[in-house]
């Protein structure tokens, strides 16, 4: 099992404003496909019913991003031939940051910062200060939380994801049965 990782994608620092907008598109497009059904549910709570890059589709950028992140996850795991991924989008005001919380069913677990205002994220021995292009990769059991280090107006974005292999989807498969799964996992 790794420790965990740390990896800067200096092209999502570099065009920014671009990456922003493309997800905010996706995240209306999260809000148009779903809210019309569920009123009070948010993205992040609702990680389990979608994959954000689905949300992207058209962009360019997150195609490139989207492919650069296999390719990040496959050197720490290139001994995995079968992993499965889903991805959501943290799309918080400052008083919605995340409390401690971990990812039990999870092979591991990631972050990439896209535009995280100037926040932390919190882990129990360790604390990693968010800035585009920040790539965190490590085990799901870590807990985490996030601190806002300086009050911002508008919302801090990230993109989670989790990421399987066929022995962790038969331990969840035998905790929740076989139909109860993320419909968002996607192989890569």
């Amino acid at each position: 099992m790794i420790n965990y990782k740390v990896i800067k994608i200096k092209h999502i620092k570099d065009f920014k404003d671009d990456y922003v907008e493309d997800a905010q598109t996706a995240y209306k497009r999260f809000d148009f496909n779903y809210k019309k059904f569920l009123t009070s549910i948010n993205s992040t709570r609702f990680y389990r019913y979608y994959n954000f890059f689905s949300l992207t589709v058209g962009s360019v950028l997150y195609a490139e991003l989207f492919e650069k992140l296999k390719k990040e996850i496959k050197k720490v795991y290139p001994f995995k031939k079968n992993l499965w991924f889903e991805s959501w989008i943290n799309y918080h005001k400052q008083d919605e940051v995340l409390d401690w919380h971990d990812h039990p069913d999870c092979l591991f677990h990631g972050y990439l910062c896209i535009d995280p205002k100037n926040t932390e994220t919190v882990f129990k021995d360790f604390k990693i200060k968010n800035e585009p292009g920040v790539l965190y990769i490590g085990p799901g059991s870590f807990k985490h939380k996030v601190n806002v280090l300086k009050p911002y107006k508008g919302h801090r974005i990230t993109i989670a994801f989790n990421v399987i292999d066929r022995s962790t989807y038969s331990n969840m498969e035998d905790k929740y049965g076989n139909i109860d799964l993320n419909t968002g996992y996607i192989p890569i």
